[in-house]
């Protein structure tokens, strides 16, 4: 069996081959992704994608993607994912398909690897491993249906904090009143992402933007809702936000909910979240999501109490390129090749499902 790795071409006939792959993997619960959003993802202003593609007998047989979002929380990582056919798995193309587009990843002045692997899938997590990826975190892919949304106490929630003295506003609306909307909101958030607790090296500044001016371009970027997204004031002083994106095929998803220091325990994040479900189920849409890892578990535990479920687990992951180069991973004896599940990437979600989260401190 002769097998020949080639580029992964950013059009859409190998978006086609790549989510055909990936159906082999994808679990029932998770939507797929057709290959013109996933184009359309991998040209998003800002994004850096590469690939290989295996070919067996003329036809593709595996392929390795690689993509970091234009606003991302690791700097110097990007996302991985591996898929091969089962018919041609245990035969070492999985292996020279995680080890690809190390180079290329380097020249891109790129230090590390991130992927993420479903809680279960041991032959997966035991080929990360064997190929250089050590676990940092573990994360879960919580879930919240707003048609089913209790608009009663909803709407309660909402008003016992505006009878308090609080004011919601959608990011449109707080741009439309201050000019200086971003300089609070920045800091704001960088003060949310500072406080939260996880254990992955993450980078505010890469993420939200150094300095407020380029804020708008960082929320362009995630394809933030500025209707759906919101602050809420305090005295005129934005004590707590969230942030959503804009619906796609009926889904949202939350990178962003935390409250200022000063204003934590107070409730804020818990009404700014019933503004999240109203918002959503007047857009019809039919599923939010959001990622929270394990080590915020404060966090994690108000979005179950909201109302979220726990959807899926998995082993956040990565690795060294530097130690890939110096032959650590790549040089070894193949082993078994026990891809027998998709290395998911957190890029990946980034862009669509599995997406981080930087769900604050409430």
């Amino acid at each position: 069996m002769s097998v020949v790795l080639r580029p992964m071409r950013m059009d859409l006939a190998d978006m086609r081959i790549l989510c055909n792959l990936l159906e082999f993997d994808r679990k029932e619960h998770e939507p797929m992704r057709p290959p013109q959003q996933r184009l359309e993802d991998r040209q998003a202003e800002g994004a850096t994608s590469v690939g290989t593609i295996a070919i067996c007998d003329g036809a593709p047989v595996g392929a390795v993607s690689l993509i970091k979002p234009p606003a991302d929380v690791i700097e110097t990582a990007i996302g991985i994912w591996v898929v091969v056919d089962p018919a041609h798995r245990r035969s070492g193309i999985g292996r020279r398909l995680a080890n690809a587009d190390v180079d290329a990843c380097v020249g891109l002045g790129l230090t590390r690897q991130m992927t993420v692997i479903a809680l279960g899938e041991a032959g997966s997590i035991e080929f990360a491993r064997s190929v250089g990826f050590h676990e940092v975190d573990r994360g879960y892919k919580l879930v919240f249906d707003p048609t089913r949304w209790n608009s009663e106490e909803g709407t309660r929630v909402l008003q016992a904090a505006i009878d308090g003295g609080v004011e919601f506003l959608s990011i449109n609306a707080l741009a439309a009143r201050y000019s200086d909307w971003h300089v609070q909101l920045h800091a704001l958030a960088m003060e949310i992402f500072g406080d939260i607790p996880a254990q992955m090296e993450m980078e505010s500044s890469a993420w939200i933007g150094q300095s407020p001016d380029q804020l708008a371009a960082r929320m362009n970027a995630m394809r933030l809702d500025g209707e759906g997204s919101s602050v809420a004031l305090v005295d005129g002083t934005c004590a707590a936000t969230t942030w959503v994106t804009q619906p796609r095929d009926g889904v949202c998803h939350v990178p962003l909910t935390g409250s200022g220091r000063s204003f934590r325990r107070k409730g804020l994040v818990r009404a700014l979240k019933q503004a999240t479900f109203a918002f959503c189920k007047a857009k019809g849409v039919t599923r939010l999501q959001t990622h929270q890892h394990e080590s915020n578990r404060p966090m994690l535990e108000l979005n179950k109490r909201l109302g979220f479920e726990v959807q899926s687990g998995h082993v956040i992951m990565q690795r060294d390129l530097a130690d890939c180069q110096a032959g650590s991973s790549v040089g070894r004896a193949d082993r078994r090749d026990s891809t027998n599940a998709t290395i998911a990437s957190t890029a990946a979600s980034l862009m669509g499902p599995k997406r981080p989260s930087c769900s604050g401190p409430s």
